[in-house]
């Protein structure tokens, strides 16, 4: 399907009662949803072990900063 299509698709399934801003907000959504896919296609992703030892980091970090 071709980027106009998805999009033609998409709004036929969408209530003909919501405003501009709701089906503004339905394609970003969908914007961001295919550049996460496209992440886990290309491998740019982590596994919950890699996110807990960074997130460790960054709180260690923040610590420094802070004192």
């Amino acid at each position: 399907m071709t980027a106009k299509e998805i999009v033609y698709d998409r709004l036929g399934r969408i209530s003909d009662h919501v405003s501009l801003e709701e089906i503004r907000d339905e394609l970003l959504l969908m914007i961001e949803l295919e550049k996460s896919m496209e992440d886990v296609r290309a491998g740019r992703v982590y596994t919950q072990e890699q996110v807990e030892e960074m997130s460790k980091s960054w709180i260690n970090e923040a610590r420094i900063v802070v004192r």
